[in-house]
C-alpha cells in the first residue's frame, strides 16, 4: 500500500458511529488508531419537513443528497413514511450524490443509477446539475436538497439563481462532541499523534473547540490530512493548513496521501 504507517499514531476525529471503519483501515496499514470523536450526528429536532418531502418525492425532478448521513436520514424517513424508492410509489426524480460513497449508499437503499460529480463536493454537484440543465427550462424544474442543518449553501443558492425551485430539508444535525474532562486529559497525556485525519470542517473545528489552548502545541509536529477541498479551506482559514489533501473523498485516498 502507498502509505507506510508503520507504528505511527493516527488521530481519528470522525463521529463514533463511523470511527471503526477508519480505525480498521489505519490498522491494516500498520498504524495505531487513536479514536477521539469530535462531532456527533443526530436526527433533526423536527423530522416532519423531511417526512413530508419524502411523501412527495414524485413531485421532484431531482433529489440531491450531500453525504452518507443524508442517505441514512432518507432511509429512516422512508421507513417511517412507508414510501418506497422503487416501484409505483415514486416515479421520476433523479438522484444526485455528493460523491462515490454517497452514491453507493443510495444504491444500497434502492436508488437506481444515482450520479455524482467528478469534484465531489457541493461545488461539483452544482456544476454537474447546471450542465445537465443546459437547454432546459430550469424554471419548471424542482429539486429537493437533503443535507445537514448547517452547511454551505452553494448548491441551494446556485440552483435557485438558475431558476430551479429548490426545497431544502434538514436530514441531520452536526454538533461538537462533549467528551469528559477526564477523556480530554487522558488524550493530552498520551504521546501526541504523528498523523491526524479530518473528514470534515466540523471534525477539525470540533477538535479545536474541545482541546482549546493546548490544540496548537499538541499538534505542532503532527502531519494533518484533509479529506477534500472544503475541509482544507476550513483548516487554512483557521491558520492550520493541512499537510496533505486526499485526491478524492475516500478513506483509501486519505491514507494514500500520507507521507
Amino acid at each position: 500500500m502507498a502509505a507506510h504507517l508503520n507504528g505511527r499514531r493516527v488521530l481519528i476525529t470522525r463521529e463514533a458511529e463511523k470511527a471503526k471503519a477508519l480505525a480498521d483501515a489505519v490498522a491494516a496499514r500498520g498504524g495505531i488508531p487513536v479514536i477521539f470523536p469530535t462531532i456527533e450526528i443526530a436526527p433533526p429536532k423536527d423530522p416532519k419537513p423531511l417526512h413530508d418531502a419524502v411523501k412527495n418525492l414524485a413531485l421532484y425532478d431531482w433529489v440531491a443528497v450531500s453525504s452518507k448521513n443524508g442517505v441514512a436520514a432518507l432511509k429512516a424517513a422512508l421507513a417511517v413514511t412507508g414510501v418506497h424508492i422503487t416501484g409505483a410509489h415514486i416515479d421520476g426524480p433523479r438522484f444526485l450524490a455528493v460523491g462515490e460513497g454517497t452514491a453507493q449508499a443510495l444504491e444500497e437503499i434502492g436508488v437506481d443509477n444515482p450520479i455524482f460529480p467528478a469534484r465531489q463536493d457541493a461545488d461539483g454537484m452544482l456544476a454537474l446539475m447546471l450542465t445537465l440543465l443546459t437547454d432546459q427550462d430550469s424554471s419548471h424544474k424542482r429539486a429537493l436538497v437533503i443535507r445537514a442543518e448547517v452547511g454551505r449553501d452553494v448548491l441551494i443558492d446556485g440552483l435557485r439563481a438558475a431558476g430551479v425551485q429548490v426545497d431544502f430539508v434538514v436530514g441531520y444535525t452536526t454538533s461538537f462532541a462533549s467528551p469528559s474532562q477526564e477523556a480530554i486529559s487522558t488524550l493530552l497525556a498520551q504521546k501526541a499523534p504523528e498523523i491526524a485525519l479530518f473528514m470534515s470542517p466540523s471534525a477539525f473545528n470540533g477538535l479545536m473547540a474541545i482541546l482549546g489552548r493546548p490544540f496548537k502545541e499538541w499538534l505542532k509536529d503532527c502531519q494533518t490530512v484533509a479529506i477534500g477541498a472544503v475541509t482544507k479551506q476550513a483548516m487554512t482559514d483557521a491558520g492550520f493548513p493541512p499537510d496533505a489533501t486526499a485526491s478524492k473523498p475516500t478513506i483509501e485516498a486519505m491514507l494514500d496521501c500520507i507521507k
